[in-house]
């Protein structure tokens, strides 16, 4: 296998698959949504009756038929999709338009989340939401993708800290949250095939001090502690991960 199919498909094995939804379809459905109660964030808002129905892949997506549902955000969208189409289950669609999405992704970061020494939680919110309010074409997408973004930074600050610390006991408890990312709930939620693999192997190069299996994570997590040296023949010559290729 050539060096760029192997990075197409790390990259590919690491990414959630997007939710693509015409606007143009759901432009009337929401018009009269957003145009009531726009003076402050936060309000309680009662669904628009009515009903509309939405293909979105091989699923269905239905607004309630009476106003009976009370949403607390804005940035949550008027209708919720059925767990039978293309979408995960328990996680809401969310509207990237919307005047509070700040506040909504605050409010989803995960609070058990270890962060490595010199990390903040307000870091990662900060860096989130300036990911997400950057996207050139606001639309829609699903919330398990914020707490994605949450565990792959809190990832990559025990990634840089194993990496750059001398401190040993920073660098054991780096080794041990390696391990423990591999059941992260939105890593597992968002594994399309491979995630946990890769993970795995991660973990058990940071465990052997295997400094090359950890740079490679650091490069498919984009972490600063990067060195800018491919490594994909890593994945090739690392025996147990060729014993368990999601990609076999």
């Amino acid at each position: 296998m050539h060096d760029d199919e192997l990075d197409a498909r790390l990259r590919a094995a690491d990414r959630m698959v997007g939710v693509a939804i015409p606007e143009a379809d759901l432009d009337r459905a929401f018009d009269a949504a957003r145009n009531q109660g726009r003076a402050g964030h936060r309000l309680r808002l009662g669904i628009v009756a009515g009903a509309v129905a939405l293909g979105l892949g091989g699923g269905i997506v239905a607004a309630p038929a009476v106003a009976d549902t009370i949403r607390e955000w804005f940035a949550v969208a008027e209708w919720q999709p059925d767990p039978a189409g293309e979408v995960l289950p328990d996680s809401e669609m969310v509207d990237l338009s919307a005047p509070d999405l700040a506040e909504y992704i605050a409010s989803r970061y995960p609070e058990w989340l270890p962060l490595a020494p010199g990390t903040t939680r307000q870091q990662l919110i900060d860096a989130v939401v300036g990911r997400w309010q950057a996207v050139p074409e606001a639309g829609f997408t699903q919330e398990v993708g914020f707490r994605e973004d949450f565990e792959s930074l809190a990832y990559c600050s025990w990634v840089d800290a194993w990496l750059t610390s001398a401190d040993s006991s920073v660098v054991s408890r780096a080794t041990d949250v390696m391990r423990e990312a591999i059941e992260w709930p939105a890593f597992v939620a968002t594994d399309g095939g491979g995630r946990a693999e890769f993970l795995t192997a991660y973990a058990m190069a940071a465990e052997a001090g295997d400094r090359d299996g950890v740079q490679l994570a650091a490069w498919q997590y984009g972490c600063g502690s990067w060195d800018g040296e491919s490594r994909t023949w890593w994945i090739e010559q690392n025996e147990w991960f060729q014993q368990n290729d999601p990609r076999t």
